[in-house]
């Protein structure tokens, strides 16, 4: 058993964002879903912050009790510019931990997010240059025609 919770947001850069705890034993298979995800992972009270790409396959993810995950889904056409999606493709990394609640992108320190902080902690990440969107990728993903977004790329481009 597993208690779940799942959420949309109103950030311009977020698909959702959801949180997991875990009961008992579990094993699960996570399926691609066209997002990259900033997921914490809490095992045996250990606290990891992992920068997973996008994946192409299922993975099978392995928890015991108490275990638990927050994973802020990111938006088609959001990446960082210092790891592009073609650089993370069914990759995962963990991010550096310089104190028990705090984890490091860059330079830049940040709180660890709690479900309720997901947008806050992803406004400073935005405010300080480390997300980026490419806004015809976020056309294309709306399904918007090609006239919709022609004011983004020049055909010549394309």
């Amino acid at each position: 058993m597993a208690q779940r919770a799942v959420r949309a947001s109103d950030s311009p850069f977020i698909e959702r964002v959801a949180r997991v705890v875990y009961d008992s034993a579990e094993s699960e298979w996570s399926t691609p879903d066209g997002c990259w995800d900033l997921v914490v992972l809490r095992k045996r009270e250990e606290i990891m912050v992992l920068h997973t790409g996008l994946i192409s396959k299922p993975v099978l993810l392995e928890n015991e009790p108490g275990d638990s995950f927050l994973a802020i889904s990111f938006k088609p056409g959001v990446f960082l510019p210092s790891a592009p999606g073609s650089a993370m493709l069914d990759r995962g990394v963990l991010r550096p931990r310089p104190s028990a609640w705090t984890f490091a992108m860059e330079t830049e320190t940040f709180e660890v997010p709690t479900f309720e902080s997901a947008e806050q902690l992803v406004g400073r990440l935005a405010g300080r240059g480390l997300l980026a969107r490419d806004e015809l990728v976020e056309c294309v993903a709306a399904g918007e025609r090609r006239a919709r977004c022609s004011g983004i790329f020049s055909p010549r481009s394309a």
